[in-house]
């Protein structure tokens, strides 16, 4: 926060990030050592936020820049884990989408004007997925997953407790991040359990169930669904939004309160949120990022397609028909929580 610009003229000579979307990094560490041939950058993958959170929990860590979602950022800050941004110094902030910009600012900034995280990309989960082969057109309801007609031909992503009860929220015709009956999603899921191949546990498994056809209809991330389509074999799948609305969850890059190369690292974090950057977040991934004036800037690029870009262009409509995954209440995680262990167990 004491820094006067960005890029900064005096940095340190190494950085270690750590995050989940490796190829993205690795791509963009590369890129930034052309640009700084005397810093020596390292990464590191992971799979699940809690396997850096426990790092920086145990204290002694050499992490400077971590990969993240707004529940790992919200519980980082109530540790005071992380460190603010000076985003008003950062030039490429200003590249980001105010839309986009606006959930982030109102949860994860303070009073100095400092900002904990950096939106990088985004994702409808739970979005709704078919397989176009066994529907003649998109089903428009949520209703879908509680219909006899596909048992056994079903599968909900189920990595995290609020991944299967906001569903049942949506169908219920609750808000999924702030419901008002508990007892009406548990007893909605308890119905809806018998109907499912599997609960999915796990991003490429759950994927590859439906690009196999072994499921017809179900939840994943859109993000996945997209990389399914342009990435794998699986044009046959498809996501979609019910009327009763849908959540879109972001990634962000956040800072260690503690990172042993701050200055290195915010001149790395300014660059990704570049143009460049976060196009090639689009090529790599297929994943939307919030880029300002998005299909201007990724259109006819080389290595997008069109159709993918059709994909990420989230327009007025459907942005009022979803709910930013924002963090969630202590009571409300809770509730879900002991609901999801309830389903399970019947």
């Amino acid at each position: 926060m004491e820094v006067e610009s960005i890029p900064t003229d005096e940095y340190e000579d190494s950085l270690h990030i750590w995050n989940w979307y490796v190829q993205w990094v690795e791509w963009g560490a590369e890129r930034f050592e052309e640009e700084y041939p005397d810093v020596s950058t390292t990464v590191d993958a992971y799979s699940q936020p809690s396997q850096w959170y426990s790092q920086l929990q145990a204290g002694n860590h050499e992490i400077d820049s971590v990969g993240t979602t707004a529940e790992w950022v919200d519980r980082a800050m109530g540790n005071d884990f992380l460190e603010p941004l000076p985003v008003d110094r950062m030039p490429n902030w200003d590249n980001i989408d105010d839309q986009f910009k606006e959930p982030v600012l109102e949860h994860f900034s303070d009073d100095d004007g400092g900002v904990y995280a950096l939106p990088h990309s985004m994702s409808v989960f739970p979005t709704l997925v078919y397989n176009e082969n066994n529907f003649d057109s998109p089903p428009t309801s949520w209703d879908i997953l509680w219909d006899d007609e596909y048992e056994d031909r079903m599968a909900l992503m189920a990595h995290y407790s609020a991944a299967v009860c906001q569903v049942g929220a949506l169908y219920t015709g609750q808000d999924p991040n702030d419901p008002d009956d508990f007892e009406d999603i548990k007893e909605a899921l308890i119905q809806q359990k018998p109907l499912n191949l599997t609960y999915g546990d796990e991003h490429e498994t759950h994927m590859q169930m439906f690009i196999n056809e072994d499921i017809d209809v179900g939840t994943h991330t859109s993000g996945r669904i997209n990389m399914a389509n342009y990435l794998h074999d699986g044009d046959h799948v498809s996501w979609t939004i019910p009327e009763e609305g849908a959540v879109y969850t972001t990634d962000l890059l956040a800072v260690p309160a503690d990172a042993p190369n701050p200055r290195t690292n915010l001149n790395f974090l300014n660059f990704m949120l570049s143009d460049e950057a976060l196009e090639e977040f689009v090529r790599i991934f297929t994943y939307k990022t919030p880029l300002k004036d998005l299909e201007e800037k990724v259109r006819g690029k080389e290595g997008i397609p069109d159709e993918l870009v059709d994909d990420i262009l989230w327009d007025d409509e459907m942005m009022e028909n979803l709910h930013w995954a924002r963090p969630l209440d202590q009571d409300v995680q809770e509730r879900y929580d002991e609901i999801w262990t309830e389903v399970q167990a019947a």
